[in-house]
């Protein structure tokens, strides 16, 4: 079962400065941020590396260099009872690095280290043929607390 299709509509933003709160619930008002949806449901840029069909809102204009980061709010329900769910795993597909909160609370990174700051850049590369698959992170432990 999935909770959240790779289409789902999503909001974007590139930020220009500290956005408190981004990463919590309901609460905070994404509204002003680009709406992205639809297959195949990708958000970055392509600049040479073959990225094209995976991405469907293309944020090179706001990214390239100027900033290194760029949030990504997906809204879902989940209604079930998550006691009857053996587990939970995050599907990522990404370059260079990313941190994924859940209501908040960080859930999963790849390359980020310390405290991240809205304009943090990746520690590290992904490569260029791992970028397009996803990565299973199994999540579970997080989402259980």
């Amino acid at each position: 079962m999935s909770l959240v299709a790779r289409e789902t509509p999503k909001r974007v933003l590139v930020p220009t400065g500290p956005v408190p709160d981004w990463q919590y619930g309901r609460a905070f008002n994404d509204s002003h941020w680009i709406l992205s949806s639809g297959a195949p449901g990708g958000i970055g840029y392509e600049r040479g590396s073959g990225y094209e069909t995976y991405i469907t809102t293309d944020v090179g204009a706001q990214m390239y260099g100027t900033n290194g980061s760029c949030y990504i709010r997906i809204p879902f329900t989940f209604s079930g009872d998550k006691d009857t769910f053996d587990g939970m795993t995050l599907h990522a597909q990404y370059d260079d690095g990313f941190i994924a909160y859940l209501n908040g609370v960080e859930i999963a990174r790849r390359n980020v280290t310390g405290e991240p700051t809205w304009n943090s850049l990746a520690t590290g590369s992904h490569d260029d043929a791992a970028a397009v698959v996803f990565e299973a992170i199994d999540v579970t432990n997080s989402w259980r607390s």
